[in-house]
Formats: C-alpha cells, structure tokens, sequence
C-alpha cells in the first residue's frame, strides 16, 4: 500500500505546481526524445551488421606511391590485379554524374561503374531481377531501389524496362534492395564499365574491393597486393587493406560517440532537474 500512497502523493504534489510539473514533464520529454533519436541514429550505423553476406570478409584496396595518399587503379590494369591477386576475388568501381532518362523528368543522378564480378563480390541478391556478371560494355543496369519506386509509378514493373544513362541505353535486370547502398546511399544505377578502346586509356580511378578467399587473413592479403602493385608499377609502391566496416565507420565513429555521450549527459541533467 506504500507504493500507492507515495504515488498518490506525487500526484497531488504535481497537481498543486502545474508550472513546475509542465517544466518537469517538458524537459523529461526533449531527455528522453534525443536520446531515442541519437540512439536510434547510433544502432544504424555503429552497431547494425552490414547487410552483405560475411561482411567481415570484404576489404578494401588502395595504392599508393612511397608515402603519397592512396588511391584507386587505372582501370586498364585491373585485369592484371584481378588474375594475380590470390588471396581475394576483385572488384573495382568507379562513382560518377551522369544524365539519366526514362524514369520521369531527365536529371543527374549517382552512377556507378563496376568491373564484372562486382555483385558476386558483395553478395547481396536483387531484391527484384538478378543482378548479372557486367562484362565491360554490358547493355544492362542494376538500379536502386528508391529508382525503382519513381519508374514504377505507371504500375509496370522497373525490371524490364530501358533507362538511357550519358548517351547509352541500358535495360534494368534488377533492383537491390534498400539496404545496399554501396558506395553510398546516393547511387541510383550500376552499369559496367566501358569495353576497349576507351578502357584502356585509363578512364579515371577505380576503387578495389574484395572478398577474402577461404583461409586466407587480412595480412595476407596486405602481403599479396603489395606483390602485385610492385609488379604492375614498381618497388616505390604499396598498398593499404582495410575492411569495408573500417572505411564506412572509421570518419563517423568519433562524432556518433561525442553524440552518444551528450545525449547521455542532457538525460541525466533531465532527470536531475525533475528530481530537484
């Protein structure tokens, strides 16, 4: 009967202080609001496994020179890469702006180019469709799921349909699925990369991503693409691996723990000052 006492006298206490509750209850409220936000924010980015499968057998590759910032590859050496790294399957792709029509008003949106085995790489399946191997001039595109939804509002489906990208036309053959938003979460389609001759002048920078290869360890693979890099350019160059969780988190981790620790602090001021 205690409890009940003690509650009916907090309520009382309250009701004779409507400002003072209004104040309690308000403050109590932003506390607990920001921390269900900041939380909820936290859980998505530093706590939620990546969506693709064995997430912490994918790596990333750069190159660079002596002591120089690391980059992507040429795209015209990425077969050599591809058939003497042993320790990964290899991918590489390339984020660019391209116009894009057939799927409402024309505008410019996220493309990415990627070698032909970039969806095997990263192992999600299509939500829609399969996503194929794009050997280099492939015809066909793997689009987004938020592009998906704008093509389909005339009530056909998005697979089957044609897009024209830059001046090329292009049939979707899957849409994947919301979780898969590599590199970003701003990337619409996913084409292959152009065919020779233009492949072999260079076409930019290409980024490298892989898949460990049973039994093999992230040092290994450091060892072997140092090997490689060294053979295609020379003994002044290396490499640096990391794990594909490292690079998306590695720059955001810092502001989301000083985030966490705020909104921890604000609660507890919150729940001081009701108290009070």
């Amino acid at each position: 009967m205690s409890f009940f006492h003690e509650l009916r006298y907090a309520v009382r206490s309250l009701a004779r202080q409507p400002s003072v509750t209004a104040v309690a209850v308000t403050t109590l409220a932003l506390g607990l609001g920001l921390n269900t936000a900041v939380f909820a924010v936290a859980y998505g980015i530093l706590w939620r496994p990546l969506p693709y499968p064995e997430p912490d057998r994918l790596v990333t590759i750069t190159a660079r020179f002596g002591d120089g910032d690391g980059g992507g590859i040429r795209l015209n050496t990425f077969s050599a890469w591809a058939d003497r790294l042993r320790t990964a399957h290899l991918s590489g792709y390339q984020t660019t702006e391209r116009s894009l029509r057939g799927a409402g008003p024309a505008r410019i949106v996220s493309v990415t180019s990627v070698t032909e085995d970039f969806f095997a790489v990263l192992g999600l399946p299509a939500a829609q469709g399969v996503a194929p191997p794009l050997p280099p001039g492939d015809p066909r595109a793997v689009i987004s799921a938020p592009l998906a939804r704008r093509m389909e509002t005339s009530g056909a489906p998005a697979v089957g349909q044609t897009v024209t990208i830059g001046d090329r036309r292009y049939d979707v053959t899957a849409v994947m699925p919301a979780t898969f938003a590599f590199p970003s979460t701003e990337v619409d389609a996913w084409i292959a990369v152009p065919p020779p001759p233009v492949a072999n002048t260079g076409s930019g920078s290409y980024q490298l991503i892989g898949r460990l290869s049973e039994g093999a360890t992230r040092a290994q693979v450091g060892e072997d693409a140092d090997r490689v890099v060294r053979t295609i350019n020379s003994a002044e160059w290396n490499t640096t691996v990391r794990t594909l969780e490292s690079l998306l988190l590695d720059d955001t981790r810092p502001a989301i723990q000083v985030s966490l620790a705020a909104a921890v602090l604000v609660l507890v001021v919150a729940c001081t000052s009701t108290t009070t």
